[in-house]
C-alpha cells in the first residue's frame, strides 16, 4: 500500500475544534513520496520519510494519522 497523507505533532487550540495537526499530503506543497518504515526490533517505532521536489527529506516519527491508496 501507498502512503498518501501522513498528519503528525497533534496539538491543543483554542479554537472551536480544540485541536490540530501538521500534515503532509502526496502532491501537495512539494511532496513527492511518504515512505513507511515498519519497526525492525524489539523497543522500535515506525518512521516515515517525506521527499520533496527540492531533495530535501523528512523524517517523522510521531504520527498520529497515515491515508494509505
Amino acid at each position: 500500500m501507498k502512503v498518501t497523507e501522513l498528519y503528525y505533532n497533534w496539538f491543543y487550540t483554542n479554537d472551536e475544534f480544540g485541536e490540530e495537526f501538521y500534515k503532509y499530503i502526496v502532491g501537495e506543497s512539494g511532496v513527492t513520496k511518504i515512505e513507511e518504515h515498519l519497526p525492525k526490533f524489539e523497543g522500535d517505532k515506525f518512521y516515515y520519510d517525506v521527499y520533496f521536489e527540492s531533495g530535501i527529506k523528512h523524517r517523522v516519527f510521531n504520527p498520529n494519522e497515515v491515508v494509505y491508496q
